[in-house]
This record gives structure tokens, sequence and C-alpha cells, in this order.
């Protein structure tokens, strides 16, 4: 599909914050129901190439199959399975190379998550890379209009969850709580009306109202 900058411009990017095991997943396939919003998989690429990327106005052909390699490059996960072929990823930026610029880049790099999701209405893109909320100074550069969804759990049942899956190189309950505490006191970067706070418990017993409320 060939947009126009107009399109691309106009589509937001938010981002979902969070630890893992608080139901990210669960939120990311229920608004990816919806069929104007695309929630993609976890891939820091945004920020990995803001530095590289960020002033870049004229694309050539090299450049853009330079971007390419290098996006599969550092795929954190298995492209083969959330991502489209090479290929077409290749053939769909170079369709573009006219428009682009590094936020054009990146937008239309997640179009390309969820071959299987129709993208012709999509009007929000929702990112939930858990990295993120490390980083939310430099994201806040990146995308200055964009909100975001906190999402929490209680502590100790997300201790014990990390513990049942093995997640975390140290298993230590105060370790877990001080990840959780220092993932969370990043919070205070944000801004009043530029996030809303969602509790994984409140999410699972009142589902609907809570995705109103997104």
């Amino acid at each position: 599909m060939v947009y126009s900058k107009e399109k691309l411009d106009s589509i937001p990017v938010h981002f979902i914050l969070c630890t893992e095991r608080t139901g990210s997943s669960l939120l990311s396939l229920m608004l990816n129901l919806h069929p104007q919003i695309l929630s993609p998989s976890e891939e820091p690429f945004a920020l990995y190439f803001w530095k590289k990327y960020r002033n870049k106005k004229l694309w050539s052909e090299r450049d853009v199959l330079k971007y390419v390699d290098q996006f599969f490059l550092l795929a954190e996960k298995n492209t083969d399975l959330y991502f489209s072929k090479r290929e077409v990823f290749l053939e769909s930026l170079l369709s573009h190379r006219s428009i682009l610029n590094y936020q054009r880049l990146v937008k239309l790099t997640y179009l390309h998550f969820i071959d299987t999701k129709d993208k012709s209405d999509i009007a929000v893109i929702v990112d939930k890379q858990i990295k993120y909320f490390f980083y939310l100074k430099q994201l806040k550069v990146i995308f200055p209009d964009a909100r975001y969804i906190v999402l929490s759990r209680d502590v100790r049942d997300n201790i014990v969850s990390k513990q049942n899956r093995s997640l975390n190189w140290n298993q230590h309950p105060i370790f877990l709580a001080g990840l959780w505490r220092d993932s969370y006191a990043n919070v205070a970067l944000l801004h009043t009306n530029e996030h809303c706070k969602i509790q994984y418990e409140q999410f699972v017993r009142d589902t609907v109202n809570t995705l109103t409320t997104v």
C-alpha cells in the first residue's frame, strides 16, 4: 500500500509503558482487533536509528537498502512471525523514497508489522516496547506529541508471575521489586495530560470500560 505524506503525518504514535507480566500482550492484542489501531510487536528500532537518521531528508536507493538491512540485523525477535518479507518491505520504502523523513520512515516500518491485518484504515499506532520505560526522555524528543498508557500490576503478583516464568537474570524478590519501583518511577517524567494509568487487575475485571478509557 502506498501512503501519502499527509496520511503518514496524520497517524500519531503512542506508547504502552509497563514491566513484563502486566497484561501488555493482552492489551495489545485487543487493540489490534480495532480496525483503526495498529499495535506492533516489540522492536526498539525507532530509538536505535534516531541519531543516525533523524536529520536525513534525501534518501537514495542505497540508503533505503542499508536501512532495511540494518533493521533486520538489529531485530530482536523472529521477524518471520510478525513482519513483512524483506523484499516487500524494501519495495514499500523505495516507493515512498521521495517523501521520507525520520517520522515517516518509522511509521512506514510500523505499518509492516502484522501483515495479516488490513492497514487501509489505520489511524493510530500504539507501541508496547517495554524497554522504552527507561528511555522516556529520548522518546519524548522523537515523538513530542505522543501519549502514554501506563499499565501496572500489584507488585507482589508481578514478582510471582516473573518468577514463575523465570524472567530476568535475578529472581530474588528484592531485585524484582526494585526493578518494578525503578520502572514506574519514570512516570514522573510525564505530564498529567500525557498519560493515563491502567491497573491490570481492573483491566481483567472490567475489560470493556478499561478499553473505553484507553
